[in-house]
């Protein structure tokens, strides 16, 4: 069996839960600063999509390069925890103060 530094398993396939995915270069930044600050050990998993897109908020695409922000890189990414930390995580991301 593996073991990080600290004593706990790895996160493998076999241990994880995936705790959000988003296209979103921001809110992807937001909750893996939160999980870190948290001391919740994640993965990361980033997948071309294809091209960039420019988002309505968090309706669909209006276009290519028309707003100056760009909210889609053309990655996909999600973030994993192990499934003992997920409603942990989860409380984390969507309530930022709840976990203090």
């Amino acid at each position: 069996m593996l073991f990080t530094a600290r004593g706990s398993k790895m996160i493998t396939i076999f241990n994880r839960k995936e705790v959000i995915t988003t296209y979103d270069v921001e809110e992807y930044a937001n909750a893996r600063d939160d999980l870190k600050e948290a001391g919740i050990e994640f993965k990361i998993r980033t997948k071309r999509t294809g091209y960039g897109s420019v988002s309505a908020g968090k309706g669909g695409s209006i276009g290519r390069g028309i707003l100056p922000y760009q909210k889609h890189n053309g990655l996909e990414y999600t973030i994993y925890v192990k499934e003992e930390d997920y409603n942990r995580a989860v409380h984390i991301i969507h309530n930022k103060e709840g976990w203090k």
